[in-house]
């Protein structure tokens, strides 16, 4: 008996592993389903705001602003149905989240800046020619200090776009 019962444990862990595997497997169909199914433009659009996003993070990094973002396209309700809202979220030092419309006007405007490059990078890029490069900003910095000004242009000549800043309100800048 004691054979038989060892073997049965034996069987019995066998089972819940093929059983977990299943479960893993059984989890990934509903995603596909949820995906590709009935969601599928939801799906793709969250997936271009990934990549907005993760270029957005790039120029902020390469232009060395201390904060990154997050962007969420859809929030999943309990219900499962799918609530589309798109939510900006600044990131500082990967942890500590505020909404973009809550930060500084010099915050706000390196976000602004950085979503302005990425969105003229992957227009370009989509372009067979390489699109245009030049950037012309009407009042973009209008909101920002003197400080907050210099900065901006700063990134500005780093991006290496062309760029026409139209100004009319500037102090020794």
């Amino acid at each position: 008996q004691r054979t038989k019962l060892n073997e049965l444990y034996n069987n019995n862990r066998i089972l819940e592993g093929k059983l977990e595997m299943l479960q893993g497997e059984a989890e990934d169909l509903r995603f596909h389903l949820f995906c590709f199914q009935k969601q599928f433009r939801t799906y793709v659009a969250n997936k271009t705001i990934r990549t907005i996003q993760d270029l957005i993070n790039y120029y902020l990094q390469k232009f060395k602003v201390d904060m990154s973002v997050l962007i969420n396209g859809y929030t999943l309700l309990k219900s499962g149905e799918i609530r589309e809202k798109i939510q900006i979220w600044a990131l500082f030092a990967g942890k500590q989240q505020r909404l973009v419309k809550a930060l500084s006007g010099g915050q706000k405007g390196r976000i602004a800046l950085c979503s302005i490059i990425a969105n003229h990078k992957l227009l370009n890029n989509a372009s067979p020619t390489g699109g245009l490069n030049l950037l012309c900003c009407d009042e973009f910095l209008g909101a920002l200090d003197v400080t907050g000004q210099n900065k901006v242009i700063e990134l500005m000549e780093q991006s290496n776009i062309t760029s026409v800043l139209v100004m009319h309100h500037a102090e020794n800048t």
